[in-house]
């Protein structure tokens, strides 16, 4: 998946690693102070319950701490809109050429809800 998506290849091409790290390091203690300052935030995204909140915890324990228990797995949400959604259900995003960096997928997945939330709201205004 990384090697197809260019994920590597562009961790192999940056510049300056120890940049990078710090950088890294910094982000984090901004994501954590920026998720604390919300509440109780409920994480979102694609296999969310089943990978990103483990590979999270694992990386960085506690990160998910300020965070709700619960999930919006937007995968499910796909998976559902595919098989129970007719032929009278709109065109999904295109999967961005850069998929599976971080700020991409973000926003995919939120066009990818945006528009299934319209088509319910359509959809229970019939």
């Amino acid at each position: 998946m990384h090697q197809r998506s260019g994920l590597w290849e562009a961790v192999e091409a940056a510049s300056n690693p120890e940049t990078q790290i710090d950088d890294n390091r910094r982000m984090w203690r901004e994501l954590q102070n920026w998720l604390s300052s919300w509440g109780r935030a409920i994480l979102v995204g694609k296999n969310v319950g089943t990978f990103d909140r483990v590979f999270l915890e694992h990386a960085k324990p506690g990160i998910t701490a300020p965070l709700s228990h619960q999930n919006l797995d937007v995968r499910t949400l796909l998976n559902a809109f595919t098989f129970w959604g007719g032929t009278n259900k709109p065109t999904l995003p295109e999967t961005p050429p850069m998929y599976h960096r971080a700020k991409v997928d973000v926003h995919h997945d939120i066009e990818c809800i945006g528009v299934i939330a319209d088509w319910i709201e359509d959809a229970s205004a019939l």
